[in-house]
């Protein structure tokens, strides 16, 4: 309000107040929309508003970044976010299972054997991110050797006799608690301060339930889209099914859970039966509409004779795998000593395959 007559100066300065005002207001209302996707990450719960905000803060520095959380929870996913947000995006991302492997394969598999054509996985990170997964399965000597690479920056590859410059942001992860680990003598206490720069923990699903929906719709679109289904939607009953489980595979297991539920319908609506045949591992019965006459007939004369078929014992293996490990086809695959690939082909011909 402005009481005439007015000057110039007391009109500039309203108006600017008010230009502040309106700003103000929009900047409240642009933090009061949540966010439903940060790179590959996905949710609108606020504990994964909260992990955008570590991710975005880790983006823009060049620090060590330690991810914790559960098998599943999406940890090389924020990893992933991390690198694509950061200014080492255009350079490589590239992955180390820690757990997978020993010391003297770690080493070559890092620093390679050669100091004139650098081949190891250090020399593809360069410039870019290296991204280590299960750091705690790190044994002393390969925790000496990645606590060298951090401090110095430098790496001798092993038939080599000099050292290597690095240029390479470190990104490690656990599933463990790593300040347990130290406590108990399995982490180095000098490289768990090394990594423990800016810790980001990952919620397990089960603390994100909002989320739920919006990853299942979101994986049953792309895994539709990958094995050339109909189009295939969730009941009321059956999202309210999906939120009740509480997920101990995480993120991870419900994708697969997902998946199970595509390859063995034809089009159509999930409902609550099949997603509680899924859940408490039973077998989900079988679209006879996707089999072939001669897969259905083969089929039913094994059941006569007594005598179930290959895939049939195939499919139980694999299925009992994938449960032991708490839906993770990756485990599963290391458990039945074959390729995850494999897996996920296997599931695929159930449908086309006596």
């Amino acid at each position: 309000f402005l009481s005439k007559p007015f000057d110039a100066a007391r009109l500039r300065v309203t108006l600017l107040n008010a230009a502040d005002k309106l700003k103000l207001r929009q900047q409240v209302e642009l933090l009061s929309v949540k966010r439903e996707y940060l790179g590959p990450l996905v949710g609108h719960s606020s504990a994964m508003q909260a992990v955008f905000d570590t991710v975005e803060l880790l983006s823009g520095t060049t620090a060590t970044a330690f991810l914790m959380g559960e098998s599943g929870t999406g940890k090389e996913l924020a990893a992933r976010a991390i690198h694509q947000l950061s200014a080492r995006a255009p350079a490589a991302f590239v992955v180390v299972d820690c757990a997978a492997l020993t010391a003297d394969q770690l080493e070559r598999a890092l620093f390679g054997k050669s100091d004139t054509a650098p081949d190891g996985l250090v020399a593809q990170a360069d410039a870019g991110t290296l991204f280590l997964d299960e750091v705690c399965s790190l044994n002393f000597e390969a925790q000496s050797m990645l606590l060298r690479l951090i401090q110095h920056g430098t790496y001798r590859p092993v038939d080599a006799t000099r050292e290597i410059t690095a240029d390479v942001r470190i990104i490690a992860s656990t599933n463990r608690d790593p300040l347990f680990e130290m406590r108990e003598g399995r982490l180095r206490e000098d490289l768990y301060y090394r990594l423990h720069v800016v810790p980001l923990r990952m919620p397990p699903l089960r603390e994100r339930t909002d989320d739920i929906i919006v990853l299942a719709d979101g994986f049953l679109l792309r895994i539709t889209e990958e094995e050339g289904k109909a189009p295939i939607s969730l009941s009321k009953e059956a999202t309210n099914a999906l939120r009740a489980y509480s997920w101990p595979g995480n993120v991870r297991q419900l994708e697969n859970a997902v998946r199970q539920l595509v390859l063995t319908r034809s089009g159509g609506q999930i409902d609550e039966a099949m997603v509680h045949h899924m859940i408490s591992g039973t077998e989900i019965a079988v679209d006879t509409d996707g089999l072939s006459d001669a897969t259905r007939i083969d089929y039913s004369a094994s059941q006569d004779s007594g005598i179930q078929p290959l895939w049939v014992t195939e499919k139980g293996a694999i299925e009992a795998a994938i449960a032991e490990c708490d839906g993770s086809i990756n485990r599963a695959a290391k458990l039945l000593q074959v390729a995850p690939s494999t897996i996920y082909r296997k599931i695929q011909s159930w449908k086309t395959s006596p």
